[in-house]
């Protein structure tokens, strides 16, 4: 139980690390408000040696705090993690808040943060868990239960497109074999995602079969492990975070995206971020459930960790002021000129 993460904040000497057992998915929250307010909450949270990193699978959310290169690298949110428009109009608005900084989101999570402070990427590297997974067939599933878009160029040129709701780790670890597809329940030719779900996708992969090429885009972060390119050897991987456009493009604008609808964007966000930091408590909650389970004569050990929750201090009223400063500098500038995160 948790929402783990590690944050870090860069000084002359090198960086000091820190952990939190519960702010991954209320990081998006926390680190909004500018420079200053993201310090401090970071400030806050458990001081660990700089070797007690988390990995690829226990980091639920992180951010790196570079005062001296004006750099924010992090990841996190229960949202953001997924939804791409939404993480864009974010970034967008938060750079309002952070003006002077280079605000990024770290689209290989915790491998990011690691390779920015020249921290060994194997350290934060877990070992892959689909090593030994059965054969999967590639075939399309029910509009609301689709998450992602695979689309496949054959050898004849001709152009096909699976909509599944396969995690990206599954896929890949299928290797090659997973592109013997059915033509017949596929979807040739091209592909309006309008007419297909009401969420967007948070995924897709464009195989061109010709020359052996893989394009990968995601919300979630995610890194290619050596197993994973064991599996596609004599193939070329290209991971391009989170740009679907690249996928657009590959398909020849066959492949169709609904357009980013920025003011409910901004809705959902007012919503997501404008609220009582203190308006839950999940250490609270746990010790509840804790003292209920030994009362009922079991025996519950749990970390030392669990007890601390520090969220960020930064006031509604204050929070209410900053949003309404960024909604107002977002409004002034043109959409365009809030390009996607190139990373």
């Amino acid at each position: 139980m948790g929402m783990r993460a590690n944050l870090a904040i860069v000084h002359e000497q090198g960086y000091q690390l820190y952990y939190c057992h519960w702010c991954a998915n209320t990081l998006d929250q926390a680190l909004f408000w500018g420079a200053d307010y993201a310090r401090a909450f970071i400030e806050q949270q458990v001081p660990v040696p700089a070797h007690d990193w988390l990995d690829t699978v226990w980091a639920e959310g992180g951010a790196v705090l570079d005062p001296l290169a004006k750099t924010l690298i992090f990841f996190g949110g229960e949202m953001l993690l997924y939804d791409i428009p939404l993480r864009r109009v974010y970034l967008a608005l938060m750079q309002r808040l952070w003006q002077g900084w280079t605000v990024r989101w770290a689209t290989q999570g915790i491998v990011d943060m690691a390779g920015y402070l020249g921290v060994p990427t194997t350290v934060v590297t877990a070992s892959a868990a689909y090593a030994s997974m059965p054969q999967i067939m590639l075939e399309p599933v029910e509009p609301n239960m689709t998450d992602g878009i695979i689309s496949i160029c054959d050898h004849d040129g001709r152009l096909y497109f699976v909509p599944t709701n396969l995690y990206l780790g599954e896929f890949l670890m299928q290797g090659s074999r997973i592109l013997q597809f059915d033509r017949n329940t596929a979807i040739p030719h091209s592909f309006d995602l309008d007419d297909w779900w009401v969420d967007f996708p948070s995924l897709g992969i464009h195989a061109d079969l010709s020359n052996q090429t893989l394009t990968i885009w995601h919300g979630h972060p995610f890194v290619i492990s050596d197993a994973i390119r064991e599996c596609w050897q004599g193939w070329k991987l290209h991971m391009v975070g989170d740009q679907f456009e690249e996928q657009i493009r590959l398909c020849e604008g066959r492949l169709i995206v609904p357009p980013v609808e920025h003011d409910l964007c901004i809705e959902r966000l007012e919503r997501m971020l404008v609220r009582d930091s203190h308006s839950f408590n999940p250490a609270h909650d746990l010790q509840h459930l804790v003292e209920q389970k030994r009362a009922e004569g079991k025996q519950v050990t749990v970390n030392p960790y669990t007890s601390r929750y520090d969220p960020s201090t930064v006031t509604l009223d204050t929070k209410q002021h900053l949003w309404e400063q960024a909604v107002s500098a977002w409004h002034i500038t043109p959409k365009h000129q809030t390009p996607p995160d190139k990373h």
